[in-house]
């Protein structure tokens, strides 16, 4: 298992427990990505109603299967109910709503946006502590795999491994491990503050883009000139932060502090690749959440380990051969 974070720890968890001897390589801190935001979106960041526009019910419905089966490995864990405030049109909005029902989930409209009780938050660092201690962590980056005699042989900043398949769950770090993902999966920064707890539990607000076939990008990004795509320092901005400030004033939620940051991997396409890579069985990816590592990765987790036991397919929207 090449990364420790959301996927990474969730995947090797799912492994070791239905007997697979399992290494999760990651040298970082193992509390890193537990820095994200803690929540579980219905779907993808895109609004549902685009999302289903783009990939038509059926693929729209195994998406949301992925958010389903998250809460169920969750379980107790996850805290049900989240808010997302928006200032695009009443109409898209409603048009949210009617796309969560119509797939079975539990959506309210509210002023300025809409709540689903179906998505879901966690205490991210309680969470990746109790599923961390069901595999092996090695504090190793994995630099290159290669195929040696029928084997792969994973080169890390260590001592090299020799394993019968390997698990891409190393985020924005892929394409550096894997050649295929060049050009599909790219880090993405985000940024946070810390407010005084609200009445309204979880809440989400922000805005999003677009990436176009022709490589132009659409769209807006508080205070970020390039939407803080290609950035790999988690480190908080002035310019962001301030903004988040000025959010909060007018939503008349007291600042705590502190603020914080944290790199993303986000895809080509805006959906995670999920499954074995083209060409390959024994490379299998778990990586590209766009920010819904809660949301999406238990569940596709389980649903790559399920297939490895019984030969069950992940959800196919999520298949890295979609790119051919």
């Amino acid at each position: 298992m090449i990364g420790g974070g959301v996927a990474g720890t969730f995947a090797a968890a799912a492994l070791a427990d239905r007997g697979i001897d399992v290494v999760r390589l990651d040298d970082g801190d193992p509390s890193a990505s537990a820095a994200c935001l803690g929540h579980g979106l219905p779907g993808v960041v895109e609004a549902p109603h685009r999302t289903a526009g783009s990939l038509g019910e059926t693929r729209m419905a195994e998406l949301l299967g992925l958010v389903r089966a998250s809460r169920e490995v969750l379980g107790e864990h996850a805290i049900p109910g989240l808010a997302w405030r928006s200032e695009r049109p009443e109409a898209e909005l409603d048009a949210d709503v009617a796309t969560l029902r119509r797939h079975g989930l539990s959506a309210e409209r509210v002023a300025g946006g809409w709540t689903c009780a179906d998505a879901f938050s966690v205490h991210p660092r309680e969470v990746l502590a109790a599923w961390g201690a069901r595999s092996r962590r090695v504090s190793a980056r994995a630099l290159e795999v290669r195929t040696e005699r029928n084997k792969l042989r994973v080169l890390t900043t260590h001592e090299p491994w020799s394993c019968e398949l390997v698990v891409f769950a190393c985020g924005w770090r892929a394409p550096a491990v894997e050649r295929w993902f060049e050009e599909r999966v790219v880090p993405v920064r985000e940024q946070a503050l810390g407010l005084a707890a609200t009445e309204r539990g979880a809440v989400r607000t922000g805005q999003g883009w677009t990436a176009w076939s022709s490589g132009e990008i659409s769209g807006c990004r508080w205070a970020s000139p390039h939407l803080e795509v290609g950035e790999t320092a988690p480190v908080p901005t002035e310019a962001v932060q301030r903004r988040l400030r000025e959010a909060a004033e007018r939503e008349g939620i007291e600042v705590l502090g502190p603020a914080r940051a944290w790199i993303e991997a986000h895809t080509c396409d805006g959906l995670p690749f999920v499954g074995p890579l083209p060409g390959d069985v024994r490379r299998l990816a778990l990586v590209g959440f766009c920010g819904n590592d809660w949301g999406l990765a238990p569940g596709a987790a389980d649903q790559l380990a399920r297939g490895l036991i019984d030969g069950t397919a992940p959800a196919g929207v999520c298949a890295p051969g979609r790119m051919f």
